[in-house]
């Protein structure tokens, strides 16, 4: 061992690196946690859905350090509370359903694209499937066809992020002209 006088200083470099990895799982959006939970849950309630319960989910974590702000008072303040509470706060409160996550998910188009690509696809495939096929890289113009090879309806890149908050993942192509461009 290299310097033994120091090892009574290991267990405190310890705590700490446990105390920043537990925060850090915290299930609030900018943390890891917080991603986790959002990638979890789109699969099973959708985007628009992940990005509420994530935001929900922040704001519980938020009130949970003011409460623990609040009772450090009584005895011996503690400020880390206080400032982990507004880190908490503001990251919730940034940007509106889901507009911050996708920001950062899906940077604007201009900063990423370097050639437009045509895709001739089947109706029958769903969303998820036709997500694995697609690069950052490139624009897309994606032509929906049915059995016969017919178009049904054409998808451009840039509506394929409000395509993810506003239709479930397991959607058919053929159907999201019925069920989800409503909203866009």
């Amino acid at each position: 061992w290299i310097m033994p006088e120091l090892y009574i200083y290991t267990d405190v470099i310890v705590m700490v690196n446990v105390s920043i990895a537990l925060f850090n799982l915290l299930p609030v959006y900018p943390l890891d946690g917080g991603r986790i939970l959002m990638s979890c849950l789109k699969i099973k309630t959708g985007t628009k859905n992940a990005c509420r319960i994530v935001k929900v989910m922040g704001l519980v974590c938020c009130g949970v350090f003011v409460t623990l702000y609040i009772m450090s008072m009584f005895s011996q303040v503690n400020y880390t509370f206080a400032v982990a509470a507004v880190f908490l706060l503001c990251s919730v409160l940034e940007g509106s359903e889901g507009e911050a996550l996708h920001s950062v998910i899906y940077p604007p188009l201009s900063d990423r694209v370097t050639e437009k690509k045509f895709i001739i696809i089947s109706g029958e495939v769903p969303l998820y499937q036709l997500l694995r096929q697609l690069s950052t890289q490139y624009y897309y113009v994606i032509q929906v066809t049915d059995g016969g090879g017919n178009t049904v309806s054409t998808i451009e890149h840039k509506d394929l992020e409000k395509l993810l908050l506003n239709c479930d993942i397991d959607t058919k192509l053929k159907d999201i002209n019925i069920f989800c461009q409503k909203n866009i």
